[in-house]
């Protein structure tokens, strides 16, 4: 059956962002100019006395999470300056570049588009995200269009929306409306570090191979081994009766297992270059299921009837997860924010959009009667919305690797979260039947997606996939 992507407003609006980190602005894939970054988790941050300021707490902060990071800013610093730099430390610029300059640009506003190119072209082959700056005056209006018509001519630079984060939070900087308080040191970490691990996210599309790891009674039906393919698992639901499932990959293929008939699969032909699936979700009996891809859209298959979608909303962050009410009436997606966005017969019970996260939001899951949800953040910590029992958290744990994905129990007292690694945390009644192997020597690591617990709560799949190269 085709794939059916219809747009809706949602029902319930999400809460006002108080504090919200911009969506990255993608450059389109037609425009020419420089190759596609390497994706390692090397980076290099640029800027002037503002990042200065945070210089030391951003540093730290990327190095504790994995990062090789370097982090440089001089008081005064212009973009024209900084170009030497650029070519200078070409050994050391890592995969991505973060820039936050054009506060102290001196000449004409015109002028500044040819500076940006050149430092794009000094720069190279990397990935670049270009922070606009807080407007402490009107004129820095002119410097951040200026920015954004400049980016958008590099296939490997993005814009995100530092002016607008200050906007929004006055307390951010002092006086001067420029200069960082300590509580605008925390944030503008937070946005960097944010910004970096979306970036590296969406390196980790593939190829690689899918695994599927069968724990307690869920049955091991594969895949396992399988030749590499052009993407990475995104998310995975069971039939009715737990005897099959389907895997769904970031390009929209969809993978039928044991008793699990295949509905369709959405495919890079509707996708394009710049939309993943990130989540699935079964009707009851089986007989279809709903993909969700980054930006809001959805697309139903089956028996699934479409409740609406978000595709060619703006959103703050990309959608990250979705799911369904127990009647397959609606369904509710999830932001990386906080946003939470309801369809159809789902009602909204809240979100964390106007809240300051530590870390953005991975995951989400229902309750049995759809009176309520839980949200869980890349750090493992958890909210409960609506009817939703906080049954704990790992948000107070040092993690080996981030919380990637949760599930609850089928009485909804209890949950599952599982990390990056395969570590299967859970709380309330959630039983724990073991996490995922370690790799064995010489192989690479499995980068785990999704847990999914068979019907009966007696075992759970555990979705990952081995990257290829």
């Amino acid at each position: 059956m085709a794939a059916r992507d219809r747009f809706a407003r949602p029902r319930a609006a999400v809460a006002a962002v108080a504090v919200g980190f911009a969506v990255l602005v993608v450059a389109p894939a037609n425009r020419a100019g420089a190759a596609a970054a390497v994706p390692t988790r090397r980076a290099w941050v640029q800027g002037d006395s503002v990042l200065l300021g945070a210089l030391g707490q951003v540093q730290s902060d990327l190095r504790a999470d994995g990062w090789t990071a370097t982090a440089t800013a001089f008081g005064g610093l212009q973009l024209v300056a900084a170009i030497p730099l650029f070519r200078q430390e070409q050994a050391n610029l890592g995969s991505v570049v973060v820039i936050e300059l054009g506060n102290n640009f001196c000449c004409d506003v015109s002028q500044f588009g040819a500076q940006i190119d050149a430092a794009m072209a000094a720069i190279g082959p990397r990935h670049v995200i270009w922070l606009t700056t807080a407007v402490f005056e009107p004129r820095q209006q002119q410097i951040n269009a200026v920015m954004r018509q400049s980016v958008a001519r590099w296939p490997n630079a993005v814009v995100a929306d530092w002016g607008a984060i200050v906007a929004a939070n006055p307390q951010a900087v002092y006086a001067d409306g420029l200069h960082l308080t300590p509580t605008g040191r925390s944030l503008m970490t937070a946005f960097i570090h944010f910004l970096l691990d979306a970036w590296y996210q969406r390196q980790l599309r593939g190829p690689s191979s899918t695994v599927v790891t069968a724990l307690g009674a869920a049955p091991a039906d594969g895949p396992s081994g399988q030749p590499p393919a052009p993407s990475v698992p995104a998310g995975m639901a069971a039939t009715r009766d737990g005897q099959g499932y389907w895997v769904v990959s970031s390009d929209g293929t969809v993978a039928a297992e044991g008793n699990a008939i295949s509905h369709g699969s959405v495919g890079n032909a509707v996708l394009g270059p710049f939309r993943s699936i990130v989540g699935v979700a079964a009707t009851p009996d089986g007989g279809g299921y709903w993909l969700a891809a980054d930006d809001g859209s959805v697309f139903a298959f089956g028996d699934a009837a479409p409740h609406g979608s978000l595709g060619g909303v703006a959103l703050n962050q990309p959608v990250v997860g979705i799911a369904a009410t127990p009647d397959a009436g609606g369904y509710w997606m999830v932001a990386a924010d906080g946003g939470v966005f309801a369809f159809g017969d789902a009602a909204f019970h809240g979100s964390m959009g106007a809240v300051t996260l530590n870390q953005p939001i991975v995951g989400i899951a229902a309750t049995p009667d759809g009176g309520g949800y839980w949200m869980v953040a890349a750090d493992g910590g958890v909210f409960s919305l609506g009817d939703a029992r906080f049954e704990g958290s790992t948000g107070a744990m040092h993690l080996t690797q981030p919380v990637q994905s949760m599930a609850a129990t089928r009485d909804g007292r209890g949950y599952w979260l599982v990390g990056a690694d395969g570590t299967v945390y859970p709380f309330g009644d959630a039983k724990s039947f073991g996490s995922a192997p370690p790799p064995t020597a010489g192989s690479r690591s499995a980068i785990y997606a999704a847990i999914t617990p068979t019907p009966a709560d007696d075992g759970y799949w555990l979705l990952a996939g081995v990257p290829a190269q």
